[in-house]
């Protein structure tokens, strides 16, 4: 390599570090003295949701931006607490749960056709130790496939570059987003709801969320394991029974 090449990568790196430092800069500036300083103050949050909630549009832009988000490999989870605290718990649900089918149905797609080689390249050996965990498996791993927690549009690619038939994709992906999808809507617009008035309401909900993202966070492992234990006892059960006839 020339020494052009990492003078260039460093001049790169450099460049990238003073455009992050001028972005915060300036979002600290907008929060402090410029048209966004109202949002130092809770009231200012809230008023900031309910106009965002009463825009014609809002549904379809929310929609929109949040597939689109589900397309960068940036994380998720920012996103559907956006879209709770914005609409609250059940519309909240439902547009993060259409999101989130939609961005796994481009996903996929993209990794069936223009993506292919790309995903190819970036999983390498992965894709190979993927197709025998999928293939031993079956259907409830790629439930649990969704509560690993790697890139929304990662898991979309790897499973589509795997040949993963679009009809387990997508069930896979709505079982296992709709909990997901509940789960942090419940908690965002909850947060919400408590500071609007309704506090005791708020607390209850944001509580009984909390319990069900600390359930989603173990339970389809453990279900996995359960079934493991049964699968192996039915297996050592039929070797006896060959073993003694």
């Amino acid at each position: 390599m020339s020494p052009e090449g990492p003078a260039r990568a460093g001049g790169r790196g450099l460049w990238i570090r003073i455009g992050v430092l001028a972005a915060v800069a300036a979002a600290g500036y907008a929060l402090l003295q410029g048209p966004l300083s109202g949002l130092r103050s809770e009231e200012g949050w809230l008023a900031l949701l309910a106009s965002l909630r009463e825009l014609p549009a809002a549904p379809l832009l929310v929609v929109g931006t949040c597939t689109a988000l589900c397309l960068t490999g940036l994380p998720i989870t920012p996103m559907i607490l956006a879209t709770g605290a914005i609409f609250g718990i059940w519309p909240g649900s439902l547009y993060n749960f259409a999101t989130l089918c939609i961005g796994a149905a481009i996903g996929y797609w993209l990794g069936r056709t223009a993506l292919r080689g790309t995903t190819e390249q970036l999983f390498g050996d992965r894709l190979t130790t993927l197709r025998r965990l999928l293939g031993r498996r079956g259907f409830w791993n790629l439930v649990r496939i969704r509560y690993v927690p790697i890139p929304y549009l990662f898991a979309n690619l790897g499973l589509a570059a795997c040949g993963v038939p679009w009809r387990p994709f997508m069930l896979s992906t709505a079982l296992a987003m709709l909990p997901i999808a509940i789960t942090w809507a419940a908690l965002a617009g909850s947060i919400v709801q408590a500071g609007t008035g309704d506090r005791s309401a708020g607390l209850r909900n944001m509580m009984l969320a909390l319990v069900l993202l600390f359930l989603l966070s173990f339970l389809p492992s453990q279900v996995l394991a359960w079934r493991r234990g049964l699968r192996y006892r039915d297996l050592l059960a039929r070797r006896a029974a060959r073993d003694g006839s």
